[in-house]
């Protein structure tokens, strides 16, 4: 048996509302699953890994000899797409949170 987290009283562990006081029983914290909340830690760690594969890109450019007939030139450029992609997606998901 799990308590009501508003007046204390004994509620179901799969009950929806508490029977003694009617609040919903995840608004008063029983039967709530913890997860992580995405927040400002999470869009900075993105914005630094795309960071990251947007240098490791240019440095793939710089030492390839830009001969973009064989795929392994094609890495470079790849990388400096998708890191760029991870820096927007985090500050859109970042506007999304606020």
């Amino acid at each position: 048996m799990v308590q009501c987290g508003k007046c204390g009283s004994e509620a179901q562990p799969n009950a929806f509302y508490c029977s003694n006081c009617g609040v919903p029983v995840r608004e008063a914290g029983v039967g709530r699953t913890s997860s992580p909340a995405l927040g400002l830690s999470s869009c900075i760690v993105l914005i630094i890994i795309g960071i990251v594969m947007f240098f490791i890109g240019v440095l793939l450019v710089l030492a390839g000899n830009y001969d973009y007939q064989r795929i392994g030139d094609w890495a470079g450029l790849i990388m400096m797409v998708s890191g760029l992609a991870v820096m927007v997606f985090s500050i859109l998901l970042y506007k999304n949170i606020r």
